[in-house]
């Protein structure tokens, strides 16, 4: 979803690995809403919404969490069921919704992003 509001050619934008100018978080910073999952998205969308054609630049990098964690994050998500993995998204997507309504961009411009034409 936020590839196509922003037009931007992003990969990963959950991870949190981005570089960013100073100006473009201290203008972003006191309006941060988002706690937990969704801050990178919340952070990119905000960059996009004050500047839509800023430059953003993904670093491929692996994951590398280092030693007894990477073992303990394995087991979590191994097993971790369905509705756990469900879970985690809606938070993620909920926090997304949240931002989108606070920077107040229009559901028609989402529903046409989406491939969804609204009928008069």
């Amino acid at each position: 979803m936020l590839k196509k509001i922003t037009g931007w050619e992003l990969t990963d934008v959950r991870s949190g690995f981005m570089g960013l100018r100073v100006g473009a978080i201290k203008n972003i910073a006191s309006k941060m809403l988002v706690r937990r999952y969704g801050v990178p998205m919340e952070i990119i969308l905000r960059i996009w919404h004050a500047n839509p054609q800023a430059n953003i630049h993904e670093i491929p990098h692996p994951a590398m969490y280092g030693g007894n964690l990477s073992d303990k994050l394995k087991r979590k998500y191994s097993s971790e069921r369905v509705n756990e993995k469900s879970d985690r998204l809606q938070v993620a997507y909920a926090a997304l919704l949240s931002v989108i309504e606070d920077l107040k961009i229009p559901r028609k411009r989402i529903l046409e992003i989406n491939g969804f034409h609204l009928v008069a």
